[in-house]
């Protein structure tokens, strides 16, 4: 089983969307054109990469650098592929990432998706730096 991180392209919007309005679409009653066109304008194909197992599209994340700090956006795993360890893994890559670039990382979450054993917050920032010290603490809530 081998997972990269490619690239983005433009044409790989659509399949992004999908997946982050998997869960949403089911549950509200969205004018889903209007969700679209919002996303599309927060869509930077430059901080995109998509996640591949053994070749298939299978999640997409988006990130970017700011003074000394890797920040992770979003990252989405597709449904059935979900509670695999797949994220997890994605992360842990992030965080090598940026050790390597001698940077921070933070990470924010959503109030509907905590981080295991998070309960007093909506955001949490994981910092991690190449001498191997890491903390993690929630900081505001959103």
């Amino acid at each position: 089983m081998r997972m990269i991180l490619r690239l983005a392209r433009p044409e790989d919007f659509d399949y992004c969307a999908r997946l982050y309005f998997e869960e949403v679409e089911k549950e509200l009653n969205l004018n889903m054109d209007a969700q679209v066109a919002g996303l599309r304008q927060r869509w930077d194909v430059t901080q995109v990469r998509i996640i591949t197992l053994d070749g298939t599209d299978i999640g997409w994340l988006q990130s970017f650098e700011k003074d000394d700090t890797l920040f992770l956006g979003q990252l989405f795993v597709d449904g059935a592929l979900r509670r695999r360890g797949i994220g997890t893994e994605v992360v842990k890559a992030l965080i090598e990432e940026a050790a390597r670039a001698g940077r921070a990382m933070a990470l924010g979450l959503l109030r509907q998706t905590p981080p295991y054993g998070c309960t007093n917050g909506s955001y949490f920032a994981l910092r991690t730096r190449t001498n191997a010290s890491s903390t993690c603490a929630a900081t505001e809530r959103v």
